[in-house]
């Protein structure tokens, strides 16, 4: 089956809820080139990047912490591991290329959720400090763990 025939319910429910703030805006999107199910590196399906023009900052959403495609866990309450994280980068000029960095330390986050099941609570925010190449960017490890652990 062919990925635009596939049937996403948790896609369309992330779709559904960012189209209230962004109307028909078109997102820059950023996918693994080999999916986590069958063996890649990178364990989101996808994140997409909105310009926030009002608040004048990128918005980065997640796509697969929770279940996109069909319902898997064993709790009818949770959907995977319960959240997808969004990440705002401020900016004074607006450019037509949003910058990579954050779908990268997204991508990290998801691996420690994915290989050791820390999750985050609602509300619950990760301190990172700047982010940039040169002088590389210090994520204490604290913040990391200090998410809950999950049941899945």
């Amino acid at each position: 089956m062919d990925e635009a025939n596939e049937k996403a319910p948790g896609w369309d429910a992330i779709d559904e809820a960012i189209v209230k703030i962004y109307g028909d805006q078109e997102p820059q999107h950023y996918a693994p080139e080999l999916y986590y199910i069958l063996g890649g590196d990178e364990p989101l399906d996808g994140i997409s990047i909105y310009n926030d023009r009002k608040n004048n900052c990128y918005h980065y959403i997640t796509y697969g912490f929770s279940e996109l495609y069909a319902k898997e866990s064993e709790n009818p309450e949770v959907s995977g591991f319960g959240f997808e994280l969004t990440f705002r980068l401020n900016y004074e000029k607006d450019i037509e290329v949003y910058p990579t960095r954050p779908v990268n330390l997204l991508q990290n986050i998801a691996k420690v959720t994915f290989t050791k099941g820390m999750v985050f609570d609602e509300f619950q925010t990760l301190s990172s400090g700047p982010i940039r190449i040169d002088p590389p960017t210090h994520i204490p490890e604290y913040y990391l763990f200090s998410m809950r652990s999950s049941e899945k």
